[in-house]
């Protein structure tokens, strides 16, 4: 990674950061700090609302949020949001202090309506209508609140569900599913997560497990096929908090001992629908994993401080930012030199979704092999038609990642499929110009 020059009068601490496309991101910071750069950071504007709030969150990055050009900042008794990629701002008073955030986004009506869809594809050259807009949002609070809105922040509902702060809220793909986690005080040993419809308001409330009474979960991301909760046992015994599952689990695999001792854990953050992991925390500290949590490797960065959040917009463009106005910037995925492939194998035989999605014209299709075996991925329309064999070779075990380029492709939805023996799966996406 490598750091720019921050702006002269920030010398705030800065807590997040999200990216609205491979050149321009949002940061923000204590004291109603909020800096926006257009220039892949190389100059920072300060955005001056008149707030002195301390700003605790910033939700989505990359593609994600260029669709509905929406960014969401919350922090204490205050919410942000800019339906313009942050060139004007409302501002909403808040009874709570807020801790995460997230938004919902497209929901894809084929799921529900795939007879509209297939009559609406083969009818119409405008594919906009294929999407529902979703105008979700989700806020966790520091006194235990999950506070929702339907309409883009006009009317709010809360319900109270945890004992302490919400450590994470977030949406999971394509559905109005609203997650969040937190530890129980009165044992700390003892962590829940709830999972819910904010639309029919149905919670549950599920187990983590039981873990040494002093550690406590720091972050998590929840918002993919894979779920990652992160914590540490602070400065008494600083031994890092791993678990991870995927969706279909319901138990948390504890992968803790594959990383560093001593690293005190602050955020975790997944790439989009990928398999790239990132995790920062005190001392300038950066860990990247490409095996779903089983191994990390330490990235460089030419900083001391404590980071505080991380995003990428796509594989390569990056920042982190963290105490005393510390900004990092990458531009190649955040490892100096050539990228290893892990030779971790592959439990399974699996299909990802693909990511950016929607995209245009250019997305990214992960794929599991546990074996060797002769593979092919190809891409159908919705007529059943193939129009584009993206893999057709013997493959190793291993974990493989496919660049498809839609550039000659019309709007629409499509469907790819992995086959390799008698198994055989397929995932939907949508090419939206």
């Amino acid at each position: 990674m490598e750091t720019f020059e921050k702006p002269s009068e920030c010398h705030v601490n800065l807590t997040g950061v999200a990216l609205i496309d491979d050149n321009s991101a949002i940061v923000i910071g204590e004291k109603g700090t909020i800096l926006k750069t257009t220039d892949s950071g190389s100059t920072w504007q300060k955005i001056d609302l008149g707030i002195t709030n301390n700003l605790n969150a910033i939700s989505g990055e990359g593609p994600s949020i260029s669709f509905r050009n929406k960014i969401i900042i919350a922090g204490d008794s205050i919410l942000i949001i800019s339906f313009d990629h942050g060139n004007s701002w409302l501002i909403q008073n808040m009874p709570y202090n807020i801790t995460t955030a997230d938004q919902g986004f497209l929901s894809p009506l084929v799921d529900t309506f795939p007879d509209y869809i297939r009559i609406k594809a083969e009818e119409t050259t405008d594919k906009t209508d294929l999407f529902s807009p979703d105008f979700s949002i989700v806020l966790g609070t520091d006194d235990g609140r999950i506070v929702y809105s339907i309409d883009d922040g006009k009317t709010w509902q809360d319900t109270s569900l945890f004992n302490s702060k919400v450590i994470a809220a977030n949406f999971s793909e394509y559905h109005n599913f609203g997650y969040g986690t937190w530890s129980d005080v009165s044992a700390a040993s003892v962590f829940n997560y709830v999972k819910g419809d904010i639309v029919d308001k149905k919670w549950a409330k599920y187990p983590i497990g039981n873990y040494i009474p002093w550690q406590n979960i720091t972050s998590g991301d929840l918002s993919g096929y894979y779920e990652y909760l992160i914590g540490d046992g602070g400065e008494v015994m600083p031994e890092p908090l791993l678990l991870v599952k995927s969706r279909d689990d319901s138990t948390w695999q504890n992968l803790s001992q594959r990383l560093p001792v001593g690293l005190l854990l602050v955020k975790i953050k997944k790439l989009g629908y990928g398999y790239a992991v990132f995790i920062c925390g005190e001392r300038g500290k950066i860990l990247k994993s490409t095996d779903f949590g089983s191994t990390w490797k330490e990235q460089e960065t030419p900083t001391d401080a404590d980071l505080n959040d991380i995003a990428l917009y796509n594989d390569n463009i990056g920042y982190a930012v963290g105490d005393s106005g510390t900004i990092l910037y990458t531009s190649n995925g955040g490892i100096s030199g050539v990228d290893e492939k892990t030779e971790n194998i592959p439990a399974g035989f699996k299909l990802y979704q693909n990511y950016p999605n929607p995209f245009n014209p250019n997305t990214t299709i992960i794929f599991s092999v546990p074996f060797s075996q002769k593979v092919e991925l190809s891409v159908y329309d919705l007529l059943g038609r193939e129009v584009a064999t993206l893999v057709n070779e013997n493959k190793s075990a291993g974990n493989y990642e496919v660049k498809f380029d839609a550039s000659k492709l019309p709007s629409g939805v499509y469907f790819y499929r992995l086959t390799a023996g008698n198994m055989s799966l397929a995932k939907k996406m949508l090419l939206l110009r």
